[in-house]
């Protein structure tokens, strides 16, 4: 802690000197809009210093999203010969092409239907693509991802009677953005056969899925869509079907490398998540790490991959999150007013978080200078003395299991 022979009496102005030399931004604005925040850290990112807020106990912390953006510039390329297949032609010759004709895209990805997907490097180069007619030798067409064009939601509870096929209905939900709607069905054990549901998915013509629905007199809450995952009953993986697999195949049973029906094992494992279950079975924690991955994509429109990432580093940092909240549970038991610790705890670790992780810090700053400023801020805004430095500890590594 802080030398004995130094002014014990807490400065205002210099606690704030000591965070604004971090990567911190304070606003009183949005502490006006009510005591909850969530708090994120995105590494190397700087915000702009703020000036401080003058009511201690409502300043809010505002860190980076860890979040990525929808990319805008995505565009589908494909021949004009149905017969030629862009994503099965010689890539090197490809991206030749492509970069003669409107300079290097950002990436290129083969779809499974044979077509390519191009991520353009800017809008300049997107509206290039657009109004080519070729590249090298192959005649093309250009279309938009329906991710960027439309979307796809779901509605609960409509009645079995209402005929989604019905002629008014469609054009009634047509001026409603809607081109597109599906009756569900589910797989019923007790008689083997699919029955329909009372869950009906809508295609709406607009990227942004709108919230209700009117049909007939009721408003249903529009839902998003999230398809089950696929899996390749070849290599048992996700994200891909048995006709684009070029991996070994795996048995469904024990995870080896032979055909699923001549496996007699009576110990089955699964070659996704490795537990002692068929690697169809549903409840596989690697399918449900992939069923969290498909919202991912659907809500944030990027890529399975990405997607994946984030929910393996959030999945990664949950226990280290979870004993956090177990030991805030129990300072929280040694104060009366819980609220006020509410508002400390999150406001105290992410500051001195992001000082500690600063590019430049600044040199006479210190750990224990700055719990030093802390604690007796603490003490003089709520009456109390509270440990910091073990906010500190698990804020960091909750921090660092994220990154």
């Amino acid at each position: 802690m802080m030398d004995e022979s130094e002014n014990t009496q807490f400065r205002t102005e210099d606690f704030y000197n000591a965070l604004s030399s971090s990567d911190l931004e304070t606003t009183d604005n949005e502490s006006q809009q009510g005591h909850s925040w969530t708090t994120q850290v995105k590494k190397r990112k700087r915000v702009a210093t703020g000036s401080p807020a003058t009511t201690h106990n409502n300043t809010v912390i505002r860190v980076p999203s860890l979040q990525n953006a929808p990319n805008k510039y995505l565009l589908i390329i494909a021949s004009i010969n149905p017969s030629i297949k862009l994503g099965r032609q010689n890539p090197i010759k490809i991206q030749k092409a492509l970069s003669d004709s409107v300079g290097v895209a950002k990436n290129l990805k083969q779809l499974a239907n044979g077509n390519l997907l191009i991520e353009c490097q800017d809008k300049h180069q997107w509206k290039a693509i657009q109004q080519r007619t070729s590249i090298g030798e192959w005649s093309i067409r250009s279309s938009l991802p329906k991710s960027t064009t439309s979307s796809a939601g779901v509605i609960y509870n409509v009645p079995l009677d209402i005929d989604i096929e019905d002629e008014d209905l469609k054009s009634v939900m047509k001026g409603q953005k809607v081109s597109k709607a599906t009756r569900l069905t589910y797989y019923d054990k007790n008689s083997n056969t699919r029955k329909t549901s009372r869950s009906v998915k809508l295609i709406f013509d607009v990227p942004i899925l709108p919230q209700t629905i009117n049909i007939g007199f009721n408003s249903y809450k529009i839902k998003l869509y999230v398809p089950n995952p696929i899996q390749c009953y070849k290599c048992q993986g996700y994200g891909h079907m048995a006709g684009n697999c070029s991996n070994k195949r795996k048995c469904r049973k024990c995870g080896e490398d032979h055909q699923s029906n001549e496996c007699n094992t009576e110990s089955p494992k699964c070659v996704n998540c490795k537990g002692d279950h068929p690697s169809n079975y549903k409840l596989c924690p690697s399918r449900e790490q992939q069923k969290q991955a498909l919202k991912v994509v659907k809500r944030d429109n990027i890529t399975l991959h990405e997607a994946n990432k984030q929910v393996k580093a959030k999945a990664k940092a949950r226990p280290v999150v979870q004993q956090l909240e177990a030991e805030h549970t129990d300072i929280k038991k040694g104060y009366k007013n819980t609220n006020i610790i509410d508002q400390v705890i999150p406001i105290i670790s992410v500051a001195m978080l992001n000082i500690l992780t600063s590019q430049t810090p600044p040199s006479d700053l210190n750990l224990e200078k700055v719990i030093g400023f802390v604690s007796m801020a603490t003490k003089q805004m709520f009456g109390f003395d509270y440990d910091v430095s073990k906010g500190l500890q698990l804020a960091n590594r909750v921090t660092t299991e994220m990154l």
